[in-house]
C-alpha cells in the first residue's frame, strides 16, 4: 500500500523520541548526521582542553593543556634545552578543532550556520596566539615564533574554508581525518614525554588527566567522521561507475 503524504505510519510513531529528535535537528540545521558525530567530538575536545591532563588530588597542581603552554617554560630542564617537549603542541588541540569546525561546516546548506562554526573556529585559532606584548615581535623569531604561525596558518586555512564546499565529500572526509590526527597524537605524545618529569617533580606518579582522555576521545570521533565520509564518498563512486558501465 502507498504511504500517504503527511501521514504517519504506525511503525514510525513506534520509533523512540531520540531519533525522531536527532532527525529533527538534522533537518533544522541542514547538516549530514556524521557531522552531528563530529560537533559531538569538538565539544569533548573543548571541555576537556580546560580539564587537567595532568591529574593531582590538590587542584592547584592538576594542570590543564591550557596551563601546560606556559608551565612548561619554568621547568629548569626545559629552559636549559634537555627537555625534549614542544609546548606548542599543547596549542595543536585548538587548531586542529578548529580546522575540524570550519570543514564540517562545508557541509552544511544553513548558511547562518555555516557561518557561526567558522567565527568559533576563528576564535580557537586566536587563542593561540602569544600574549601582548610578545605578539608584537613573535613573527621576527626567539619566543612564540612557531605558536604566532600556527595560529596564522589556522586562521588562514579557516578563510580558505569556504572553497571546500566545491571539494568532493572525500576530500573533505581526508581533511577531517588529518585535522583528527593532528589533534590527537603530537599533543599526547609531548604529554607521554612530560609525564616523567613532572612525576619527579611531584615526587610521586603521574597519571593520565580527563582532559587528555576527553581529548582522545573527541579526535578519535573526528577521524571516525571523516573515515566514514571518505569511505561512503568512495562507495558512491565504485556503485555509479558499475552503473554507467552496464
Amino acid at each position: 500500500m502507498e504511504r500517504r503524504i503527511g501521514r504517519t505510519t504506525n511503525d514510525e510513531r513506534r520509533k523512540p523520541f531520540v531519533l525522531r529528535r536527532s532527525s529533527f535537528v538534522t533537518r533544522a540545521l541542514h547538516a549530514p548526521r556524521s557531522t552531528l558525530y563530529g560537533l559531538l567530538g569538538v565539544i569533548l575536545i573543548l571541555v576537556g582542553y580546560w580539564q587537567p591532563w595532568i591529574p593531582h588530588r590538590d587542584s592547584g597542581l592538576a594542570l590543564t593543556a591550557w596551563d601546560l603552554t606556559e608551565w612548561i617554560k619554568f621547568l629548569p630542564a626545559w629552559r636549559a634545552g634537555k627537555l625534549g617537549v614542544q609546548r606548542e603542541a599543547f596549542y595543536l588541540p585548538l587548531v586542529a578543532a578548529a580546522l575540524a569546525l570550519s570543514l564540517m561546516a562545508a557541509r552544511w546548506r544553513s548558511r547562518p550556520a555555516r557561518w557561526a562554526l567558522r567565527g568559533l573556529a576563528a576564535i580557537l585559532c586566536l587563542l593561540a596566539l602569544p600574549y601582548y606584548p610578545l605578539i608584537l615581535s613573535a613573527y621576527r623569531g626567539g619566543e612564540g615564533q612557531l605558536q604566532f604561525y600556527l595560529s596564522l596558518a589556522g586562521l588562514a586555512l579557516i578563510l580558505l574554508s569556504p572553497l571546500a564546499r566545491r571539494w568532493p565529500a572525500s576530500w573533505q572526509g581526508v581533511g577531517l581525518v588529518i585535522a583528527g590526527v593532528l589533534g590527537l597524537i603530537p599533543p599526547l605524545w609531548q604529554l607521554a614525554v612530560l609525564r616523567p618529569t613532572v612525576a619527579q617533580l611531584y615526587a610521586e606518579p603521574v597519571g593520565w588527566g580527563i582532559g587528555a582522555i576527553l581529548n582522545s576521545v573527541g579526535f578519535g570521533l573526528i577521524v571516525l567522521t571523516g573515515s566514514k565520509e571518505w569511505f561512503a564518498a568512495r562507495s558512491n563512486l565504485a556503485y555509479s561507475t558499475v552503473v554507467s558501465s552496464q
